[in-house]
């Protein structure tokens, strides 16, 4: 039953508490009641014509087509002067030898002693047989440095909320089933051609002869090669002249020798080379000498330290609480916002009011038609007697 016959939005005073809309029956019934729009509506005519479909050809004339058409009557043959041809020209070759000589044959020297050909053999790659026995000088400039172990933040214990809550959220408040209905299948059209009303014609239309009867089959030519030989000398027989050609010499120069003799002079590069040291250079640690004079004075960071004895330590626990626990304030000093600063006490509203009036958590919401809320109390449960009937 409802709290005093008012809805959770005429009770509230908070701002927070409303209404859903009204959930207006739109199946089953009509809704001129509801809308202007049919009042306001001009009804108009409707009549459906069907789909458009051009008329079918209807041949203005039954006369037989004539074999000549007025283009073959009216045409003339024309005289086609002879296509020109050009003479076809020989070629003659220049019979007489070069006695000059050519820039690159100008160019080229031939090697008297030629040079010994560059082997493209790859070197041999020197690979120890034995087991490596010394140290290396990585392993001997080796020094372990000591590693300070990485800080590691506490794991913080989450604490759930114990508070339970009493209302209802605003989306099961505001949710309304309802039943979906499918609309049913649309009906299939039929067509109804359009009544031929027109008084005129086309030229195409008077002027098209239909023809009955079927389609004459395409002529293909097919290919019939003559029985006879060609016995004659065709053209490029005829044309062709052999030419006398020399065999193609190479340009290719001849391969060269290697000396024989081995090698007793002394290159460039073995003249200047200077032998370096294998052995690295041992790194020598530097080592820490303290001053042989006593610091008298006194640090920034002991004349700026503050003894913290007797005070809270830090807080372990940073979760959310359930109740408010306030630090200790030991500050010798107020903010004017403080200083200024009076309790206040925040008005309760009055649609919770009205439910803790009913029963608090033993009260429910329901939704009527017009898309009010009200509160109402649940009733206890019936107990049953032995051998009693419900």
């Amino acid at each position: 039953m409802a709290a005093t016959g008012t809805c959770i939005c005429k009770l509230c005073d908070c701002g927070k508490h409303r209404c859903g809309r009204p959930a207006l029956p739109t199946v089953g019934m009509p809704m001129d009641s509801a809308t202007e729009y049919k009042d306001r509506f001009p009804a108009h005519p409707l009549q459906y014509a069907g789909k458009k479909k051009p008329p079918p050809h209807v041949a203005g004339s039954h006369a037989p087509m004539s074999s000549m058409t007025e283009n073959r009557e009216q045409f003339t043959p024309k005289a086609v002067p002879e296509r020109f041809k050009p003479a076809k020209r020989e070629y003659h070759p220049n019979l007489a030898a070069l006695e000059a000589t050519t820039g690159y044959m100008a160019d080229y020297q031939r090697w008297k002693d030629a040079p010994p050909r560059e082997s493209s053999k790859k070197p041999e790659v020197y690979r120890p047989s034995g087991a490596f026995d010394g140290i290396t000088t990585n392993k001997a400039d080796y020094q372990p440095w000591a590693v300070a172990q990485r800080y590691r933040h506490p794991k913080q214990v989450y604490h759930a909320n114990p508070a339970k809550l009493e209302a209802d959220s605003s989306y099961k408040a505001d949710f309304a089933p309802f039943q979906v209905k499918r609309p049913p299948p649309r009906p299939a059209e039929v067509f109804v051609p359009a009544p031929e009303d027109r008084e005129f014609r086309t030229t195409m239309n008077q002027s098209f002869v239909g023809f009955t009867g079927p389609r004459p089959h395409r002529r293909v030519q097919a290919y019939v090669p003559p029985g006879t030989t060609f016995e004659g000398i065709s053209t490029s027989q005829a044309d062709y002249i052999p030419r006398p050609l020399e065999p193609r010499k190479s340009c290719k120069p001849a391969p060269s020798v290697p000396p024989e003799l081995p090698f007793d002079g002394r290159t460039e590069y073995g003249a200047v080379f200077t032998p370096k040291s294998s052995v690295p250079p041992k790194r020598v640690p530097l080592a820490y000498v303290p001053p042989n004079t006593v610091f008298e004075g006194i640090s920034t960071m002991k004349a700026d330290y503050g003894s913290t004895a007797g005070a809270e330590g830090r807080r372990a626990d940073f979760g959310p609480h359930p109740v408010y626990r306030p630090e200790p304030d030991d500050r010798s000093w107020v903010t004017e916002t403080r200083d200024q600063h009076g309790v206040k006490d925040v008005p309760t509203c009055r649609a919770v009011c009205a439910k803790r009036a009913l029963g608090g958590s033993k009260t429910e919401l329901h939704r009527e038609r017009d898309g009010h809320i009200y509160i109402s109390a649940v009733a206890p449960p019936q107990q049953v007697k032995p051998g009693q009937r419900i």
